[in-house]
């Protein structure tokens, strides 16, 4: 197993691969969530990950299928920071499209429910950059099937 600690745009992340108990090699690359000044909470991140690995609890991707799925991963990230506004948000977004596949969420379907909701145009565009940051997210955390139209 080698797995080591990558410093990109001032975030760290986790970068090699790892052998299950199985045998089976996986590539990754996950961020720790962490930025410069946390290097002992990211190299304690990559402990727990390496020990998760050797015990047999490793799981390679959260699993991701709908939205609902996609906003619960991104509000229990580490050091998540978000503001009430943008928790309510996507709790607003998760439930109103809790039975929709990531993978077959459109841009047409997600500007369109943004405009049913009368805001103005700044309100729009601060919710569709907290979609971008979910999005965003979990392309850093390699989950596939992430939508790209962002």
């Amino acid at each position: 197993m080698s797995l080591k600690l990558v410093l990109r745009k001032n975030q760290f992340y986790v970068s090699g691969t790892i052998k299950l108990p199985s045998g089976e090699k996986i590539r990754l690359r996950r961020a720790t969530g962490y930025n410069s000044a946390q290097r002992p909470h990211a190299e304690k991140f990559l402990g727990e990950l390496l020990i998760s690995a050797m015990d047999g609890t490793f799981v390679p991707h959260a699993k991701v299928e709908y939205i609902s799925d996609a906003v619960r991963e991104y509000t229990k990230r580490p050091a998540t920071v978000l503001s009430d506004t943008d928790k309510n948000f996507l709790a607003r977004l998760a439930a109103e499209f809790s039975k929709t596949k990531l993978a077959d969420f459109t841009l047409r379907e997600c500007v369109g429910w943004l405009n049913t909701m009368g805001n103005k145009p700044n309100t729009v565009a601060r919710q569709m950059t907290s979609i971008n940051a979910m999005l965003n997210y979990l392309e850093s955390i390699d989950y596939p099937n992430t939508p790209t139209w962002r």
